[in-house]
């Protein structure tokens, strides 16, 4: 049986950069709450994730040094038959599993691509 393995990236809005090591526990916890609902059990059989952060972006036409953009990089392995289309989850659907992940009513977001196994 091939593995098939998915791509997620996890983001957040920008935060400022003093608030960095609470949005980083928020998100921590946040993640740790999608993997133990349901829907997770279902569909993920084993998966790793990486923090990015990017250190300043475009404000208009500067650089900004005192917000960051947190993310998550996840490679999730799932069962082939998700990629087959009979268990198939739309990147709207996991979007809307992380925003129930996260306690507040922070606009966060998602994307997902569907990557090959091996």
């Amino acid at each position: 049986m091939q593995h098939k393995w998915i791509y997620l990236t996890l983001n957040a809005r920008k935060c400022d950069v003093s608030a960095l090591r609470a949005t980083i526990e928020h998100m921590n916890q946040a993640f740790w709450r999608l993997m133990n609902r349901d829907f997770w059990k279902r569909h993920v059989q084993v998966g790793i994730r990486f923090a990015e952060i990017a250190g300043c972006f475009l404000d208009g036409e500067s650089l900004n040094y005192q917000s960051t953009y947190l993310h998550f990089h996840c490679i999730l392995r799932v069962s082939p038959s998700m990629h087959a289309g009979v268990k198939y989850v739309s990147e709207l659907r996991w979007a809307e599993e992380w925003q129930q992940s996260l306690p507040t009513n922070r606009q966060l977001y998602e994307t997902a691509w569907r990557g090959s196994g091996s």
